[in-house]
């Protein structure tokens, strides 16, 4: 977009009688959402009195508000949601992570208990178990749920369970239609190139709770550093090689995939298993450099809005491989290409991607 088209579209939402039209459009919409969150938590239903309680925070909440201050509202949903039985995995997992930081009641004991009875060959929930012990000091349970992590047939975290539930809150929505004054607006803006897609709008709001959830990623990078310096053919090497396998085939995010792809590097170092590793991390750098490219000029579009669908109901790898494929680019980066390629853009608030070469 060039600086000229930036700067009209500025003018354009800048000016208090649009602004003011943009709001009740939002108006309406958050009130037939609020509805639809009321019919959730009506249902008693752990999970999605927990959706409730974390999109009502949203919408409910001034901006002045802190994303952990929820309103009263939300926040007695997101408690009802805790305290339902039967337990819920989304739920248990958010009472570990993140209630007792809202000054919520929580049991991240019983919680991580559950998860353990429920999801004994998720090593999602064994690392986190690992974790557990040792802030607990308990050795002989850190190398028991290692044990079993390493044992494990998947790593499925929450974010493959929580895309799904806020999906389910938008679903079937009756979308307000925009009145006369917001309708020019927004031919006002396709003639300036930017096609807005109100829906794409609303759904940021879904986005928003899927990325504040989920394993922190630094603990996982953490834990598994202590993979580094293995000697290969030792029984922590295999226990490493396969914690870190199933980590590379998570596809929910690109975090998780690479630090499972990057420790599988270390630890076959010199070896010729090295190679199909650092491919497969290679083609995931691809996906998240190439991908920005096409994404940051589609703000608010419709496309953006199949975007955050595809990435909630399936997952980021696969919303960044619908992205090239809209554009038409290849999934497989070029044979030339190597990660960092490329200038680096500035996306704001001091981010900076880099974009590959000849974009």
């Amino acid at each position: 977009m060039t600086p000229e088209r930036h700067k009209a579209i500025e003018a354009i939402l800048a000016s208090p009688q649009n602004e003011a039209a943009g709001r009740r459009w939002g108006q309406r919409f958050e009130q037939q959402l609020q509805q639809r969150l009321q019919a959730f938590a009506d249902s008693g239903q752990a999970r999605k009195l927990y959706v409730a309680g974390q999109l009502g925070g949203i919408v409910s909440a001034p901006a002045s508000v802190d994303a952990g201050m929820q309103p009263a509202q939300a926040r007695a949903w997101l408690q009802a949601a805790v305290d339902a039985r039967p337990r819920d995995a989304l739920v248990a997992r958010f009472e570990i992570d993140g209630c007792a930081g809202m000054g919520l009641r929580c049991d991240p004991a019983g919680a991580l208990a559950f998860l353990l009875r429920q999801e004994p060959d998720n090593a999602e929930v064994q690392l986190r178990a690992v974790l557990d012990a040792r802030r607990r000091g308990d050795r002989a349970a850190v190398e028991r749920h290692w044990q079993d992590a390493a044992s494990a047939t998947r790593f499925q975290g929450g974010a493959a369970l929580l895309g799904p539930a806020l999906l389910e809150a938008y679903a079937g929505l009756d979308w307000p239609l925009p009145d006369a004054r917001f309708s020019h607006i927004l031919e006002q803006l396709r003639g300036h190139g930017l096609d807005l897609d109100l829906r794409a709008a609303a759904l940021m709001e879904a986005q928003q709770v899927w990325a504040s959830q989920g394993f922190e990623p630094g603990l996982l990078l953490q834990e598994m550093h202590g993979c580094r310096g293995e000697p290969a053919g030792s029984a922590r090497w295999d226990e490493c090689a396969s914690v870190a396998a199933l980590l590379a085939e998570d596809s929910s995010n690109l975090l998780v995939p690479m630090v499972g792809l990057k420790t599988l590097i270390e630890l076959t170092a010199g070896m010729p298993e090295q190679e199909p590793w650092q491919q497969r991390l290679r083609r995931i750098q691809w996906l998240q450099q190439a991908a920005a490219t096409e994404t940051l000029g589609e703000l608010m579009s419709a496309a953006m809005y199949a975007w955050v669908e595809t990435m909630l109901r399936d997952g980021e790898l696969a919303a960044l491989r619908q992205q090239l494929a809209r554009h038409g680019k290849a999934a497989e980066p070029p044979a030339d290409w190597a990660p960092g390629d490329g200038p680096m853009l500035d996306a704001g608030g001091g981010v900076q991607i880099t974009l590959p070469a000849g974009s």
